[in-house]
């Protein structure tokens, strides 16, 4: 009765063996699981960074039209500016002019009143040669001052139009400045959004992680020494149930060397053993870049504009 009470008590050890062993491989499931997600945090990081690369690509695109835009309207300025030079030229050359027309048509004037009362034919030699020769100075100053008006006023028109097209120049330049800027405040939203959203989920994860290393030490600690005590008394109670005559556990007997055997035997289980992981190091965010409209965006992005040039008001909904 006694044996088969101790064969129960053997069987009965059994399922709590196994028990010990699934409650190891469900602590190891379960950190596994939380340290998993580490790694889905990096995936959304690498998400979030993808579609931060597109807006940067953008925001890239957007800075040379910009640039681009301003460098034609340096060049506007420039022509305008050479142009009203021409202008003011061609306008003190058309003034000039004008005055010698004026004095050579006075000039004209007279020497025609002085001969209107005397025929042609009473005219000597000299005074129709001098006439001839005074017409065609005439006709040359004339010509002269026909020209230099003529080309004043294509300065002039051309002045205006080039006025006008750096005015619109620079309009189309403030425009594309002000796309530039949204793209950029796009692209820093983005930057600090990603960062926010993977350092809340590491450090979420990061103290559920700690708190699971910390009791599963304990744990296993714990199962441990319930594996090699439940194992010392299923040694022991496995000489007993072998026993087969009276005084079987005399002192030196074999079955009493083979008890005490079982109390210094090492029933270490590797299988209970889980090893320590380290959570990862965080990932580093998106590097930040200057926040829209603030003064090392405006340094940074218009302190090197072309000649000539200045950008309009920085505009941004998103300015720090």
């Amino acid at each position: 009765e006694v044996q088969e009470l101790v064969v129960e008590l053997l069987q009965g050890f059994e399922p709590t063996f196994a028990s010990i062993l699934e409650a190891s491989q469900n602590d190891t499931v379960m950190r596994d699981s939380i340290y998993a997600e580490f790694s889905t945090s990096v995936a959304k990081l690498g998400r979030s960074k993808s579609v931060l690369e597109s807006k940067i690509q953008v925001a890239g695109d957007n800075r040379q039209l910009h640039m681009g835009c301003r460098s034609k309207e340096s060049q506007l300025f420039a022509d305008k500016t050479e142009s009203e030079r021409q202008l003011r030229a061609s306008q003190s050359t058309m003034s000039e002019r004008l005055v010698t027309a004026e004095k050579k048509h006075e000039a004209m004037l007279l020497r025609f009143q002085d001969t209107k009362d005397i025929g042609v034919g009473e005219l000597s030699h000299s005074a129709i040669t001098n006439l001839v020769s005074l017409t065609e100075e005439y006709q040359d100053v004339m010509r002269s001052y026909n020209e230099s008006l003529r080309m004043y006023y294509i300065k002039f028109w051309e002045y205006g139009n080039l006025t006008r097209d750096h005015t619109f120049m620079k309009a189309e330049c403030n425009t594309k400045q002000e796309t530039f800027e949204t793209s950029a405040c796009e692209v820093v939203e983005a930057s600090q959004a990603a960062c926010d959203v993977y350092t809340s989920a590491y450090n979420t994860t990061a103290r559920a992680y700690k708190v699971v290393q910390d009791n599963l030490a304990a744990r296993v600690t714990d199962r441990k020494g319930e594996w090699k005590h439940l194992k010392t008394v299923s040694c022991v109670l496995g000489k007993l149930a072998g026993l087969q005559a009276h005084g079987s556990l005399a002192e030196n007997s074999t079955v009493s060397r083979d008890i005490q055997g079982c109390y210094t035997s090492d029933f270490t289980n590797q299988d209970l053993t889980i090893p320590v992981k380290p959570a990862p190091a965080r990932e580093a965010c998106p590097v930040m870049p200057a926040w829209p409209c603030t003064d090392s965006f405006i340094q940074e992005e218009y302190s090197k504009l072309p000649a000539n040039t200045v950008a309009a008001t920085c505009k941004s909904a998103c300015s720090a």
